[in-house]
């Protein structure tokens, strides 16, 4: 599906085969959408609700090519150096003794899921275990780990870590007392849906 915005409808017709090109299935070119032309996916539509879907452009403003430059240094030199091309970042890896949480979408690609792990991966040989963690949270991608209409619940409550400590199997009957709003029937219902059953009990009355 190609959708092209009046505004950029010039830059799409000189483009030509070019688009077959891109990463994606969906390519949009009105304006809060151009930036999967500069910069790659940058979120997965199914993780965005309506309301920030239509904001988008909000998000987006005008690109500084000298991050591209250092993003092209970066590639050559096969790790992360700086916007000159000299190497400030690797040798003082010590400073970033610090706790930090990498979050990254299990279908991010704009930066793939490998790059956090040999980070991660590089900070822990420095450090040790214990200071760092890493996340990958499926069906998510790059922005909508933030953004994304259910990312409070998915991205930041953990709920694949919390049925892992309730010892869940997708084989299980589960039932759930009091379901509430939802969250945990949300996480259950796809864990369950093949193998499993979902029990959902509001009246323990005897």
């Amino acid at each position: 599906m190609i959708r092209v915005n009046r505004i950029y409808r010039p830059l799409a017709q000189s483009a030509g085969p070019a688009w077959r090109m891109l990463p994606t299935t969906a390519v949009h070119l009105n304006p809060e959408h151009v930036s999967v032309v500069e910069r790659g996916e940058v979120y997965d539509h199914d993780q965005l609700n309506d309301a920030t879907h239509e904001h988008l452009h909000e998000v987006f403003g005008v690109a500084n090519m000298r991050t591209f430059q250092q993003i092209t240094r970066i590639l050559r030199e096969g790790h992360v150096v700086a916007a000159d091309g000299a190497d400030v970042y690797l040798p003082q890896v010590d400073r970033f003794r610090m706790p930090i949480a990498f979050l990254h979408g299990a279908n991010n690609r704009l930066f793939l899921p490998e790059g956090s792990r040999l980070t991660y991966d590089l900070l822990v040989e420095h450090h040790g275990p214990g200071l760092h963690t890493r996340h990958v949270i499926d069906d998510y991608a790059h922005m909508d780990l933030f953004i994304g209409k259910d990312a409070a619940r998915d991205v930041y409550r953990h709920p694949k870590e919390t049925l892992a400590l309730f010892g869940v199997e997708r084989s299980m009957t589960v039932a759930e007392l009091w379901p509430g709003g939802g969250w945990y029937t949300n996480i259950l219902g796809p864990v369950l849906a093949e193998r499993g059953r979902l029990v959902e009990e509001l009246d323990l009355s005897l």
